[in-house]
């Protein structure tokens, strides 16, 4: 159920954004939503003539998907400090500077550790890849909330559908760390519901173009300067401990 409900809504939201033009605003999470879209068609097809065809290339997608997700939450986090620019530009640079360390780490690992299969190397990169998106999604609550910081509707539902999203995956990961398999169907039942919950808030908040409201920085002592810092801090501490030592 929560598969086909998905499968429908994407087509909605993506048509939508042809129409208002909200793509030129958004680039990548629709770009996102696009891949989803498709690799969940092409799954399904490929299924339907072939059983083994969904085992081949599920990961594949996932994978990519995986990677573009993570751009698509770089990008709330630097639009929602748009008004200042010493911070976006900290969370742009640092963002994908953890993602290299992150990637190029378990890449290593999978080279020349122990043989692992594409699954286990797509779910170990998902799993400090979520973490790193909690992290910069908690960043963006702060600092909204901190300097109080008005976003426009579209990035308010932008953001709120990734926080629902990302939470309930990293949950999943987390338990299915201690259960194992025996909790795939429960799994894969959690992150279907969520993200179709999500697409709902998408659909919702992205329906008409809202500009965020228009602040001039604050460049005194704890404006953006300061907020820079400290994500830059923070952040770049966080690329050094997933990538300093093998979790298990």
């Amino acid at each position: 159920m929560w598969w086909w409900a998905g499968l429908l809504l994407e087509p909605v939201i993506l048509i939508r954004s042809l129409w208002t033009r909200m793509f030129k605003w958004y680039p990548i999470f629709y770009l996102y939503l696009l891949c989803v879209f498709v690799g969940s068609g092409v799954l399904y097809i490929g299924t339907s003539h072939n059983q083994h065809f969904y085992v081949q290339w599920y990961w594949p997608i996932q994978l990519v998907t995986l990677v573009i997700g993570y751009g698509v939450i770089v990008d709330v986090l630097q639009k929602s400090l748009h008004a200042y620019p010493g911070a976006d530009r900290a969370a742009r640079n640092v963002g994908f500077a953890i993602f290299l360390v992150v990637f190029l780490w378990i890449a290593a690992l999978h080279a020349w550790g122990p043989h692992w299969p594409l699954s286990r190397f797509v779910t170990r990169l998902e799993r400090d890849l979520r973490l790193v998106e909690t992290l910069f999604l908690a960043t963006t609550i702060v600092a909204v909330r901190y300097y109080g910081i008005e976003l426009g509707r579209n990035l308010k539902g932008l953001a709120a559908g990734m926080c629902l999203y990302v939470g309930i995956s990293l949950i999943c990961l987390a338990l299915f760390n201690f259960v194992g398999h025996r909790f795939d169907f429960t799994w894969q039942n959690l992150q279907s519901g969520a993200y179709t919950v999500a697409m709902g808030i998408w659909a919702y908040a992205l329906w008409n173009y809202a500009p965020d409201p228009t602040v001039p920085p604050d460049d005194s002592a704890g404006g953006y300067s300061a907020l820079a810092d400290q994500t830059r801090a923070r952040l770049t501490a966080l690329g050094r401990h997933l990538g300093g030592k093998e979790q298990p």
